[in-house]
């Protein structure tokens, strides 16, 4: 009776191990059991003549065989951070070997590796890079969420508007740079291809996430400075002014969901600045392309004393972006490089230049401002 029961109790216990052996699998790739949830940073580039001075790389590797890769460098040339990579993947381990690919198409890799004891080596062919080799070691798996690192940073946010008050800014990581718009009334303050460079701790006092900020430089007007921060759902936008502007302040942004189509013809009209009396302009597009439209301006200043002072400029605009625009503009004169914005909203046309636009046209005469077609 002894040897029934336990003879028995072997046979339900190889049931039990037939079951687990034979239920459904994990939806996990091979031999993936030592990398599945972790955490991968890099430590080290090899590459040659890409005349890079820093860089940063991560890689996630989670248990259903996706994964989410990141690349991000500051070159010599550029000197600010900008993230070159982001990619949803999937993820597969054959032995040391190790192969990033489309999640939509898994016989589709993108980058190739090898894994051996608690490193990696990815291969990475870039644009400006090909064939460099970037080494990682597994570190401690990040919180996921708002702050957890800069990609949630990227894409439009827009501030609810109320009062008059609106604006946008867009944060691109294939172009390096950021987009800005702020219209107040009839004031329109703009800026264009802002670096973005990641730094630890809060950006500024009372900043509520005390992780990490990012810098926006290369603005056209050195009294001010741009900040910005990541809060649970909220973009912060810190802009800070020396001591003879106006206040430091802080706006909040929520992401924009909405998609922006592209449709060159609505740019084309005559459009007038609506504002002040005294000085008026007008801008009439025309030729408008997938890539760029014509347009002439035309303003006129009307001093206390009846004189009359004019501005014109006739130039191509080339579109940045589905509703906004920009002329970088040569001045043979002063020899300097002078910004001019265009941003489609809604049914007005905000136009900017840059501090350096003075003296360009008359005594007066800017095209800065709110227009809307005739």
């Amino acid at each position: 009776m002894k040897k029934r029961v336990i003879c028995l109790l072997c046979l339900a216990s190889l049931f039990v191990w037939l079951f687990l052996a034979c239920g459904k699998p994990i939806d996990v790739p091979q031999n993936t059991h030592d990398l599945r949830d972790s955490y991968w940073k890099a430590v080290e580039f090899r590459a040659e003549g890409t005349g890079m001075d820093e860089f940063w790389a991560d890689l996630f590797l989670w248990a259903d065989g996706s994964g989410y890769f990141r690349f991000s460098q500051a070159t010599q040339e550029s000197g600010f951070w900008g993230f070159r990579d982001m990619l949803d993947c999937g993820w597969a381990l054959d032995g040391e070997a190790l192969a990033l690919s489309k999640p939509e198409s898994p016989s589709a890799v993108v980058y190739t590796g090898t894994y051996e004891q608690d490193r990696l080596e990815i291969s990475y062919d870039g644009f400006f890079d090909e064939g460099m080799i970037i080494v990682m070691e597994r570190g401690e798996m990040p919180p996921y969420g708002a702050q957890w690192e800069l990609p949630e940073l990227y894409g439009t946010w827009r501030m609810a508007p109320e009062a008059g008050h609106e604006s946008e800014i867009t944060i691109r990581h294939q172009a390096f740079g950021a987009d800005y718009w702020r219209l107040d009334g009839n004031f329109v303050a703009m800026e264009h291809g802002l670096r973005v460079e990641r730094k630890e701790g809060a950006g500024w006092e009372g900043c509520e996430n005390q992780a990490w900020h990012v810098a926006l430089g290369g603005n056209s007007d050195p009294a001010q400075r741009f900040y910005a921060a990541i809060t649970g759902d909220k973009l912060l936008l810190r802009i800070e002014r020396d001591a003879d502007y106006d206040e430091d302040f802080t706006l909040e942004y929520e992401r924009a969901d909405v998609i922006l189509q592209h449709n060159p013809r609505a740019w084309e009209g005559t459009w007038n600045r609506v504002g002040a009396e005294t000085d008026t302009a007008e801008i009439t597009i025309v030729n408008a392309a997938e890539d760029a439209f014509d347009f002439l301006f035309q303003g006129l200043h009307i001093n206390p004393y009846g004189a009359a002072h004019i501005g014109e400029l006739e130039e191509t605009a080339y579109f940045t972006a589905e509703n906004k625009a920009v002329l970088e503009y040569e001045d043979e004169y002063s020899g300097e490089t002078i910004t001019f914005g265009f941003v489609m909203h809604g049914d007005k046309l905000l136009v900017s230049a840059s501090e350096n636009v003075q003296g360009l046209f008359g005594a007066n005469v800017y095209i800065d401002g709110v227009y809307k077609k005739i």
